[in-house]
This record gives C-alpha cells, structure tokens and sequence, in this order.
C-alpha cells in the first residue's frame, strides 16, 4: 500500500459534505482516475476501504451554521491519497455523465471539472451537477440542494426540472419521455442509472 502524502476528512467529492449528511448515506470509495488506478498495488480499494470506514459525526447535526461548521471540525482527519475520490450515493446516480462499467466509475472526475466553474443556483457554492432540463433555463443544482429546492427529479430518465419549470409528476414524466424518447439519455442513460448499477458497485467495493 502507498503512503498518503496529505491528511483531510472524508467528505464527497460532489457535495463537499461528509458521510450521513442530511439522510444522504454513507461514502462510496475510494475511486482513482483510470490512468491512476493501474500504478495501484492490487487489492489497494480493498484496503482504503477498511481503514476508512465513515461513521456517522459523533452527535446530531444541528441546522445552526455555527453548530454545523464546530461539527465539520471535529470529523477526524484521515490519511487521503491525493488521487482518491469518496462520494454519497445519490450524488454519484443524479452526475451528468457518470456511469459504472465493468466495476470502474468513469466520468467522475470530468463531472467535476466540469462544475467547478459554476455556481450553485440554491445554495450559490460551487460544484453543480445537475442543471434544469428546459431548454434555455441556465438554473444548476447539486443534488442535496435539489431536494432542499422542491426541482422535480425524473428518475425515469434522471432529468430535473427547476421549480420554475416542474409540474405534475405524472405530466412531466411524459413530457420528458417524449424528449428522451429514442435518445442516450431516454435509454441507455436510464438503464446504467438504475438500481443495478448501485448494486454492482456495492458488490464491487464489499
């Protein structure tokens, strides 16, 4: 096993919060860049994973900044790999272009780079993955602050729709269906979301 060359805690890559946040479940990881991966002693996932285990902050989460930021600080600071990426579950089926293949998860990190120049359309931080599915609406989200916003999240195709824009869920369902219909993302895109595709990584990580 390598040596980690920096210590930090162990929050998502997505939405910079740690494991359990807000109901969002436990950390997925780590995961390292194709081109990384293969410079990698074998079994090395293996054993981050058991050194690393998240655990839920001591006491409960408090909606208070200051009690929020005084918790932060006190999640223990682990030895990370520079290359290693964490992130909830959520967050890593509602990225735009994310999807598992063969056990490896590809497009995490050009989901990021890919955000770090916007800026949240809720919350106002950096790092949005999801953005308004109308055409010409420029609202982005991260998933959590989706939730918090009422978006309408399509889990047939994994669109969002900003409140602006959302209307009834059966309407909207068929609405985007319409759209997507024939497309990646009315197909393929859905298939690779689905539940299976958790599972596989939960198979993979165990």
């Amino acid at each position: 096993m390598t040596e980690s060359s920096s210590f930090g805690q162990l929050l998502c890559c997505l939405c910079k919060k740690w494991a359990n946040y807000r109901n969002l479940g436990d950390l997925y990881g780590p995961y390292y860049p194709p081109e990384y991966t293969t410079r990698l002693p074998k079994n090395h996932t293996q054993i981050r994973q058991s050194l690393l285990t998240t655990k839920p902050p001591p006491q409960p989460l408090n909606q208070d900044t200051s009690e929020l930021l005084t918790q932060l600080a006190q999640l223990p600071r682990v030895p990370l790999d520079p290359e290693e990426l964490w992130a909830h579950e959520g967050c890593i089926v509602w990225a735009s272009a994310v999807f598992l293949v063969n056990g490896r998860l590809y497009g995490l990190k050009e989901a990021l780079a890919g955000a770090r120049d916007a800026c949240c359309s809720h919350c106002e931080a950096v790092g949005p993955t999801l953005g308004c599915y109308s055409k010409g609406c420029t609202l982005k989200y991260h998933y959590l602050c989706a939730l918090e916003a009422e978006c309408f999240l399509n889990e047939d195709n994994f669109s969002l729709r900003c409140p602006k824009h959302k209307v009834s869920g059966n309407n909207m369902r068929g609405k985007d269906k319409e759209e997507t219909e024939g497309s990646f993302c009315g197909n393929d895109k859905r298939e690779s979301r689905s539940q299976e595709k958790m599972n596989e990584m939960s198979e993979e990580l165990g």
